[in-house]
Formats: C-alpha cells, structure tokens, sequence
C-alpha cells in the first residue's frame, strides 16, 4: 500500500511536473497566485500554502501584512536623535523605521493617522496568534526588507522576542537569518535569532552602500555561536574565520577572499562539505586553498575581474588532487566581467587529468580563458572517469578549436553517463552524415539530459540540417528540452527577411517540445518519415509568429 501524499507535498508535485514539461520552470509568482487562489477556495489548502508562501518573509513584512496599525515612521530628522528616528508628532516610538520615497510616503501618512499615539502597547491575544499562525511557516527571515532593505527596528524585534513560548514556538522552522546590517541601533536584538537559526546570511555595508566588513558587535556575536551550519558574508574579518574554522557543524561558508592571512595559518573546517570564494582576481583564491587542512566536497569560485588563466586552473586542479583524503563531487569557475583572453594556451584532456581520480564527480563547470581542444577520445574517457557526472560545462570565450568532436561523442558519453542533467561542449554540430536518422544511437535513448548547449563550434548549412539534428537529439534525449548554441548559416525566415547566419536556438528548443509531445501521444509512428520533418517545420514556424508577436507588443506604442 502506498502512502498518501500531504497536501503540500501534492502541490510540490503538480509544480514539479510543470516544470518537467514545459520549456521554462514554473514562475514563482504563478506558483504564489496559484497558492494563494487555492487557499481563498478551500480551507485545507490554507497551511500548506502558506508553508509555501511564506517559507521566506522578511520581518517588515511581518508587520505590514498582519498588524499594520502597529507601523510606520520616517527617519528624516537630525543625526543627533539617539534612537535613529524623527519624531513626526509627538514623543512615540515605532516599529518600523522607512525612506522617504514616494510610494512609502504614502503608506507612512496612512498609517500614522491610523496608529495609537504613544509608546509601543503589548500585542493582544489576537494579534499575537495571528502572527504565530504565519511565523510557524517561516523557514528563511530577513531583518531587513528583501526589496528596498528597509530596516527593522529594535522594539519590533523584541516584540517578535515576547511572543509566548518564544522564538522556539513562534519561529520553529527558521533555519536562516539574513541580515542587511544597515541599523546598527537593532543589532542587540539580532543575537536571539542568530542563535536560534542554523544558517546565516551577512550582506553587510556601509554608509554608501558598499560592502563592507561586519561590525565588532555583530562579529562578537557570531564568535559565540556553536551550532552554526551555514555562514554567508560578503567579507569576514580574520577572527571571525579562524572560528568558523573551528566549529564541528560548520557544513557551508561562502565569502569574499580579501583577508591578509599568514602563510603558516592551517584553518581545519573538520566538517564543511560546500566552500563559495569570491575574488576579483584568481591567485588569493589559490592562496587561501593552500590553508585548507581539508578540502570540501564542493567548491565554486567566482572571479570578478578576469577568468582563471590555464596555469591558474592548473594549479588549482593540483592543490586539490594532491589532497588524499578529499573526495571532490563539484567544481566550479565562473568570472563576472572583464578581458578573459589568454592568446596562446590551449586547454587539453592533460589539463583536467588530475581531477579525474574523483570517481564521484557530479558536477564540473568551469570557464577558461584559454581556447578548448579536446578529441573524440578525450570526451569518452572523461564520461568513463567521471560516471556519476551530473552536469559538466567546460567553455571558453575563444572561438578557435583544433579539434571538433562529432555529435557521436555525445552518445557515447550518455552511455557511460546515465543520470548526466546539463551537457556544455564544443561539438561540430553540422557533421551528422555517419549518424542514422532512424537509429541515431543504436537504440539507446538518454532520459535525463534536459539542457545541451553546443559552444557554437561551427554552424548547420541550412533549415534542412537543423530538422535533422533536431530530429536525432529527439530520438537519443527524448526529455532534452534546452538546446542553446545552435547556428544556422541561413535564415528560417521565410522570404529572405533577416537573412544571413542566425541563432536558431528557440526553434529547436521549440521543436523539441512539439516532439516530445507527439511521441507520449503517440503521434510519431515512423522517425524517418516526412511527417516528423513537417512536424519540426510546423513548430519552426509557431516559433516564428510567437518571436514576431513578441516582437511587436514590446516595440508598440
């Protein structure tokens, strides 16, 4: 006998199955109105999507949804005032303390007119159970506002502090705090919570906005802490990091590498599995790992100036093999902006060899700045190394290859790849004459890869050829759904509009879905046929008149 599923988890599935067969994921506002019109229709639907909606909620919110009355007023007086506000009127203290804006003016008359006249009054019994019906769900809590970083004031966290059973009962499901720290007057008030939650989140700055180291109160407070699981924080300060590094729960750090650490410093981290370093160049990131006693399992690097050079990557991928202990399952480099050429250098199947010693590699995504050559053979014995590889990505912004793998070495790397979800590789995607269109993969179809992205190699010669190629992807990835870097040296348009090479890759996403389609119902009796290539053409052309229409209502007047 089977169990029945919760009401909630029966709504996770019906959101999963969207997403499984439609082109794009299901918008998380689609998913908050259809919740919401659920819960209005149907009391046994109101916890279960309010567990939904209110799984991330930040603490104004808090106040502006369910007690309004309690809100609002406008820090626009003299610096001088000890407690951070303007007194409008008369001697109160608020809740809530927000700019001067437009849209918040507004709110702030409202509810002055509304709100009681003196001091902040104890919650009633009323108030106090409504927030506690909606707190119950809250799994994520900002102390700030999530969209304009409004901050919370001191007597509205402590008010939050005296709901019964205290944050225990109120709050049982919170697991991350994220903090703004923009009001330094509240930050008492943070520590219940810090402690309380199992994961925090600094995104600190300063007085221009910029990030910035956290506060001495806030650092003290984190250096107290013993259950901490996840730490996020745009900079930490050197005390801060070697606690962390001590502490036995410590399974996620993420933070920006700007610490001038000594060379003899060995930081142990006996637990963490995933490490998140943000630099602007590659090499303190590579300085920083050399202090590791032990590597993570997880590791992403995000450089915000330039990619890793190939020696850089090389290094990198040396440190961590030369680690006997670790066991590497996702790797990951990506860069945010600037000049990532490195003329010269050629990224080869010898670059990545030290890495494949990790059997359970899951994910590797990394960008060179060097151009790519890998052959057929190179591609198939990274699918035998890396078996359990769920997604891999390795691109280049430099368009020269010596080698261009066939299609074919994708097929044979989802043989050796069964659960393989994301694929991003250079491959000469206009050479498919050896493949038949009938048997692309000698029967063999690939169920899991759901997005392909070709690196652009070389282009398909016309219509004709991406039918094709859409066609044999269809076969061997029946649930393939995203396919980007797809060129095409004439255009689909028909009547010579546009003409010229041109990205083709909406249409093939398009088509691929019109097949998938037509093949669970049964409308594809015969691969090779003239009908499966009208059927591609039928939705090139619905692409097209949805990209026109598109067109037209953003450029309409």
């Amino acid at each position: 006998m089977h169990q029945a599923l919760t009401l909630y988890e029966l709504l996770q599935a019906i959101f999963n199955q969207l997403g499984d067969s439609t082109e794009f994921f299901t918008d998380r506002s689609e998913r908050k109105r259809t919740l919401a019109s659920l819960a209005r229709t149907c009391k046994a639907f109101t916890k279960p999507a309010i567990e939904e909606l209110w799984y991330m909620m930040d603490a104004v919110g808090l106040f502006q949804n369910l007690i309004p009355h309690r809100l609002i007023m406008t820090p626009t007086g003299p610096t001088s005032d000890p407690h951070g506000w303007t007194v409008i009127s008369q001697k109160e203290t608020w809740i809530v303390s927000i700019c001067l804006m437009s849209v918040y003016h507004l709110l702030t008359i409202r509810s002055v007119k509304n709100a009681p006249q003196h001091d902040i009054r104890a919650l009633s019994t009323a108030e106090q159970a409504r927030l506690m019906f909606y707190t119950s769900s809250i799994q994520r809590l900002s102390l700030p506002s999530f969209l304009s970083g409004l901050p919370i004031a001191a007597p509205a966290l402590r008010m939050l502090l005296s709901l019964p059973g205290g944050l225990e009962r109120a709050f049982p499901k919170l697991r991350e705090v994220y903090i703004l720290d923009k009001f330094p007057a509240a930050q008492a008030s943070y520590e219940p919570f810090m402690q309380h939650a199992k994961s925090l989140n600094f995104q600190p700055t300063d007085s221009t906005g910029r990030a910035s180291l956290l506060s001495p109160s806030i650092s003290q407070i984190i250096r107290r802490l013993g259950r901490l699981q996840s730490m996020s924080c745009t900079h930490i300060d050197q005390p801060t990091l070697l606690h962390l590094s001590q502490l036995p729960c410590l399974t996620y750090l993420s933070f920006d590498t700007g610490l001038n650490i000594s060379s003899a410093t060995e930081l142990m981290f006996p637990a963490l599995r995933s490490l998140r370093l943000t630099s602007k160049r590659f090499k303190p990131i590579i300085f920083f790992l050399k202090r590791l006693a032990r590597f993570p399992s997880s590791l992403h690097v995000l450089t915000l100036e330039q990619a890793p050079t190939l020696s850089e990557s090389e290094q990198l991928f040396a440190v961590i093999s030369k680690h006997p202990t670790t066991d590497l399952q996702s790797l990951s480099a990506m860069y945010f902006e600037g000049n990532s050429d490195d003329p010269g250098a050629s990224m080869t199947f010898d670059t990545i060899v030290p890495l494949l010693r990790f059997s359970n590699m899951r994910v590797f995504n990394w960008y060179f700045s060097s151009r790519i050559d890998l052959t057929d053979l190179d591609i198939i014995l990274i699918a035998h190394a890396w078996p359990k590889i769920r997604r891999l990505s390795v691109c280049s912004s430099v368009d020269d290859y010596t080698h261009k793998p066939r299609i074919e070495s994708l097929f044979a790397m989802a043989k050796q790849c069964p659960y393989l979800e994301h694929l991003e590789l250079p491959v000469d995607i206009a050479k498919f004459d050896r493949v038949p269109l009938g048997d692309p993969a000698d029967g063999f179809a690939h169920s899991q890869l759901r997005r392909l992205h070709l690196t652009c190699v070389v282009s398909c010669a016309d219509e004709d050829a991406i039918v094709t190629l859409t066609i044999i992807l269809a076969q061997v990835f029946p649930r393939l759904r995203s396919v980007t870097g797809v060129m095409v040296e004439e255009s689909l348009r028909q009547g010579g509009a546009g003409a010229g090479s041109m990205c083709a890759d909406s249409y093939v996403s398009s088509a691929l879905g019109a097949l998938g389609r037509a093949r669970v119902d049964g409308g594809i009796q015969s691969w090779v046929g003239e009908g499966v290539r009208r059927m591609v053409r039928e939705a090139f052309k619905r692409e097209l008149r949805r990209m026109d229409s598109s067109a037209r209502s953003t450029f309409a007047w």
